[in-house]
């Protein structure tokens, strides 16, 4: 991408600046950014570094050929690829400048191993913004263990999740910004990836103040999960100031958020620096659980006691049309239409046309009224008519499915709806 003004063309000039990777850099790049492996099978122990065979029972021991550390595994691979990372840290101007080298090993089972090197990012990170110039990400890269596409040259890119890498390494020799050592930087990334801890200590007065006291735990929650948790930023400064140290913050915040509910002082050392985490939590947890039940047990009764009423109003309904109705009946064109008027037609008409005219209480709607199309003495379709406006509101059979006689039962009804609505004899 071309740079779109001022500041990103003094970016791409100091990038090209910038030297080569020199031999020293590559060397401690290809010892330290990847894992030197030996793979066992039956035969004996293969160094996958120089080829070389052996035997040996450790998970961990020296090639006796080539003196590298090796990490063993079983495996029957004959050909294996990894990727590492190496991170450098350079000062150009006001910027702290991050170099990211990705290197590539090459696997091949009695052969010497391969190694490949490239740079793909460099963040240029300042107070203000952090700059990007990196290689074309490729598109599909979760597929894949190759994030970015090494033919792309070095360009100024829009930043995204993907340009913040965890680098295997840091290269020894480091060049850091003043205000970056100011804010607490001394040389060791404790676990952090370089260009979010940059950010968060360069713009940020909690997270500057987090790092400087140690509290990595808590800062990586506050980066990696949400900065929302900051909130807690002054009981984390109780704790410091107390000798407290969270050992599992996720609990710890768990644990905090309880006491807020029982009403508790959460600046008060007494609370929030428990001698047992664990067991002061559990039991906030098993109280409050207590608490939980008995107000869903109010709840659970106020609704079966609001049920009950319903029920009653429902079955007053209920009984004032079965008093309208109770002689009621339509035989037309070969079908009956009887309207429903006990609970239990409704339980029948229900599991016999498997819909919910029962189990959602239609039986209770002061303003309609259910009828049941029948042939030959058999459900077929079941109809909602309005009392208020005399139109069916709707018809359907099994499954909530029109059948055949869908329009013809309609027309019918219709026809009929004054007689429906006076209820006024047998047709």
């Amino acid at each position: 991408m071309k740079p779109r003004n001022a500041k990103e063309k003094e970016i791409i000039e100091i990038s090209k600046s910038l030297p080569k990777l020199n031999d020293k850099q590559i060397s401690y790049a290809y010892a330290n950014s990847v894992v030197h492996k030996g793979f066992r099978t039956g035969k004996g122990t293969t160094c996958m570094e120089c080829g070389h065979t052996f035997k040996t029972e450790k998970d961990k021991c020296s090639c006796p050929n080539c003196n590298v550390e090796l990490e063993i595994e079983k495996r029957r691979t004959n050909k294996l690829k990894t990727i590492g990372y190496m991170s450098i840290f350079t000062v150009r101007e006001e910027y702290q400048i991050i170099r990211h080298i990705q290197v590539t090993q090459y696997y091949q089972k009695y052969k010497p191993a391969i190694y490949d090197n490239f740079e793909v990012i460099r963040h240029f990170v300042t107070k203000e913004k952090t700059y990007v110039v990196s290689r074309l990400m490729l598109q599909y890269y979760q597929y894949t263990y190759q994030l970015f596409n090494l033919g792309s040259g070095l360009e100024i890119r829009n930043k995204s999740n993907v340009h913040y890498i965890t680098s295997d390494c840091v290269y020894p020799y480091k060049k850091i910004h003043p205000i970056i050592k100011r804010n607490g930087f001394k040389g060791e990334l404790h676990g952090f990836d370089s260009l979010s801890l940059f950010e968060e200590i360069l713009r940020y007065n909690k997270a500057e103040t987090l790092f400087k006291i140690k509290e990595y735990d808590f800062l990586s929650f506050c980066i990696y999960k949400s900065s929302s948790y900051y909130k807690y930023y002054k009981q984390i400064l109780i704790c410091h100031k107390h000798n407290y140290i969270v050992k599992d913050v996720s609990m710890w915040i768990d644990y905090i958020e309880m006491l807020k509910r029982f009403n508790k002082d959460v600046f008060n050392p007494y609370y929030i620096c428990p001698v047992n985490l664990k067991e002061s939590h559990d039991t906030l947890m098993n109280e409050l659980n207590r608490i939980i039940e008995r107000d869903k047990a109010i709840k659970d009764k106020q609704y079966a006691i609001e049920k009950e009423i319903r029920y009653k109003e429902g079955l007053k309904v209920l009984a004032t049309k079965r008093n309208k109705y109770r002689n009621f009946i339509l035989n037309k064109q070969g079908f009956t239409i009887i309207p429903l008027i006990t609970i239990n037609q409704y339980k029948e008409e229900g599991n016999a046309l498997k819909h919910c005219v029962h189990s959602s209480h239609y039986w209770d709607r002061k303003e309609s009224i259910i009828l049941s199309a029948r042939k030959n003495g058999v459900p077929i379709e079941t109809i909602e008519f309005s009392l208020e406006t005399g139109q069916v509101i709707q018809c359907h059979g099994c499954n909530n499915q029109d059948t055949e006689f869908h329009d013809k039962i309609i027309n019918i009804v219709q026809r009929e709806s004054n007689r429906i609505l006076n209820a006024n004899g047998h047709y």
